[in-house]
């Protein structure tokens, strides 16, 4: 009897042991991490790089998905091509492929060395609120209250539009529309801008707080505020009505 208790114990332990051998462990290397696990629950963008990995961006790095595992990528002092900061806000795949990573720290895109190029701003802080590109494929980054548009020959983003934002909030968020206009968008305020030479075209104060905003393909503006859901047609800036299937949705109706 106290043999096979002593087998059974014998087992247990060795089962116990494979279970822990078995399941995979972080691979470090410098700035990058292996691991089956994602960087941060925390998560604020996601993107597609042109090869078709996943990337997710969160407030402690960013990952690549790599088949069942995730390639995780930070900030370090001690390496220049690492990513500009850990807490990942903005992420954009542009026109030449390029993915482009926006931090609370200054702006950096992924190269093929599988490292990262930081790109200089002329300006003092860093906090990338959005990162957009026109149809010519100039990129822009949103810096409350500024936008700034880089420069492929110099590499650097230098000063588009001081003040886009007069209400200077963080909560703003930027787009360019069909037309390749760049629109501001505040917490009550919506400003327009034409693209080159850069001059305000449009303005308009909302009467109530904007909590969400988007510009679909067709260049309206959509608008969430209060439980309301409104549309904004950016040419005359008059509201236009919902379809119906939204018209008539118990959400919006009340």
């Amino acid at each position: 009897m106290k043999t096979f208790r002593l087998f059974l114990l014998l087992t247990a332990l060795l089962i116990s042991t494979a279970c822990k051998q078995s399941k995979p462990q972080p691979i470090e290397d410098g700035s990058r991490i292996l691991s089956a696990e994602i960087s941060n629950q925390l998560i604020t963008s996601f993107c597609e790089d042109r090869f078709g990995h996943v990337w997710i961006g969160t407030l402690r790095g960013v990952n690549k998905c790599v088949g069942h595992q995730f390639q995780q990528y930070f900030y370090s002092d001690d390496d220049s091509l690492s990513l500009s900061d850990n807490q990942v806000y903005r992420m954009l795949r542009d026109s030449k492929g390029r993915l482009w990573i926006g931090t609370s720290a200054g702006i950096c895109y992924y190269t093929n060395n599988d490292t990262f190029h930081r790109v200089p701003i002329d300006g003092p802080d860093k906090t990338i609120g959005e990162i957009m590109e026109d149809s010519k494929g100039n990129v822009y980054i949103s810096i409350v209250p500024s936008i700034y548009i880089y420069n492929e020959k110099t590499d650097h983003f230098s000063l588009a539009i001081p003040d886009a934002n007069s209400e200077k909030s963080y909560a703003s968020t930027c787009f360019v529309d069909p037309s390749d206009n760049l629109w501001s968008v505040g917490m009550g305020h919506i400003s327009c801008y034409q693209n080159e030479p850069y001059r305000k075209i449009k303005s308009m104060t909302i009467g109530t707080m904007i909590q969400a905003s988007y510009i679909d393909p067709l260049g309206r503006l959509w608008l969430v505020s209060d439980n309301k859901l409104s549309v904004l047609n950016t040419k005359t800036l008059q509201y236009i009505s919902l379809p119906d299937e939204l018209a008539h949705h118990p959400l919006f109706s009340s």
